[in-house]
């Protein structure tokens, strides 16, 4: 996979009395990346090259890093998964058009695997469903238990809320529901589990 970085600057063109164009000053511009999208054959007849381009990055070092977080990100796919590739590139796109750093290399990693929506309309309930995945070393009961809390508890309040557009408010108008449901009912959410509620909900406040 391939990408470059180069360096824009909107000033006005400026030359000497011999008519000789003149530099920008050193600082002035800043850096754009573009990262070349690899696709097999038959995605290239069908959907032409296709690049990612982002600018606006106040040095090369800051460029080339997002450059390479975005190259890490197109090689999750097999080769020859041109749909999951393009799939990848929508979600780049989408959070470079809202300004947002790029999605983590291991969120996006455990989402495909699961076959989870990566657009910026993925919900809360399948942000927790990709942050249960990722839990791999958890013991059975402790599994169960986080299981079951985010079944009965979070998924009810704030599943269908596009994970974009969670707010800290919201998860603590949540936490405060779930607590106030618990004491009405006959089987009251113990401290431990209180803990946990306020731990993973707040993952997501921050």
């Amino acid at each position: 996979m391939q990408g470059t970085t180069y360096k824009r600057c909107k000033c006005p063109v400026r030359r000497n009395a011999a008519g000789k164009r003149l530099a920008c000053p050193k600082k002035h511009g800043t850096w754009t990346y573009v990262a070349d999208v690899p696709l097999s054959d038959a995605g290239r007849r069908e959907h032409g090259r296709q690049q990612i381009t982002w600018g606006g990055f106040a040095s090369q070092t800051l460029a080339v890093a997002e450059l390479r977080q975005a190259i890490q990100l197109l090689e999750i796919p097999s080769t020859d998964d041109d749909a999951g590739r393009l799939e990848i590139v929508s979600s780049i796109r989408d959070h470079c058009r809202r300004y947002q750093q790029l999605p983590d290399y291991a969120d996006v990693r455990r989402g495909f695997g699961a076959g989870i929506s990566l657009t910026m309309e993925q919900t809360t309930g399948e942000w927790l469903d990709v942050w249960m995945g990722g839990k791999r070393k958890l013991a059975a009961n402790t599994r169960r238990s986080y299981e079951g809390f985010i079944r009965r508890y979070l998924k009810p309040q704030l599943g269908d809320i596009p994970l974009e557009k969670l707010r800290p408010a919201q998860i603590r108008t949540a936490y405060d529901a779930i607590v106030a449901d618990a004491a009405k009912g006959s089987r009251p959410i113990g401290p431990a589990t209180l803990q946990r509620i306020h731990a993973r909900s707040g993952q997501r406040s921050t």
